[in-house]
């Protein structure tokens, strides 16, 4: 075969998987996009600041979010492709997943430090906790797992 022709499919198949997976990290993305608006809102009126300052507390933060968002799509499009390249796409998309949760958590979990936040959303944030938490174990376990096959690769010769 014409190596050439297989190192382009390569990169063909590795840009459309890290597209998929970047398609749906950035839905996500938007989501914590609004919860992280959410949280500023309710910060804003539990910690009693002017609601004159409100407006343009609200405009300035999701203005910094969205940039911040589409930072992050590029950024994950990159290292998805870098990862899907080296056969390693699962443990970073699994890695970008735990880091969407995580911020879910923390826009939900500091609210509900305050009181603000009923009961109703306390089992869904435990269970995006214990989400983040497993996923966390285990891009930690495959990045072990990685670094002990090189390892061992290395002292093969």
């Amino acid at each position: 075969m014409n190596p050439f022709y297989e190192e382009k499919e390569k990169r063909t198949a590795a840009g459309l998987v890290s597209f998929g997976f970047t398609t749906v990290l950035s839905l996500l993305g938007l989501y914590n996009w609004m919860e992280l608006r959410t949280l500023i809102v309710t910060m804003l009126a539990v910690l009693k600041v002017d609601p004159y300052a409100w407006q343009g507390i609200d405009n300035m933060t999701f203005l910094m979010a969205g940039i911040g968002w589409l930072a992050y799509v590029f950024y994950s499009q990159f290292y998805l492709r870098k990862q899907a390249l080296a056969k390693r796409v699962l443990p970073a998309a699994a890695l970008l997943l735990a880091c969407h949760l995580w911020l879910l958590v923390l826009c939900r979990g500091i609210p509900a430090l305050f009181g603000v936040i009923g009961q109703s959303h306390a089992l869904a944030m435990t269970l995006e906790g214990a989400m983040a938490f497993l996923l966390t174990l285990y891009v930690l376990s495959s990045r072990r797992n990685h670094r002990v096959a090189g390892l061992n690769r290395d002292q093969r010769g």
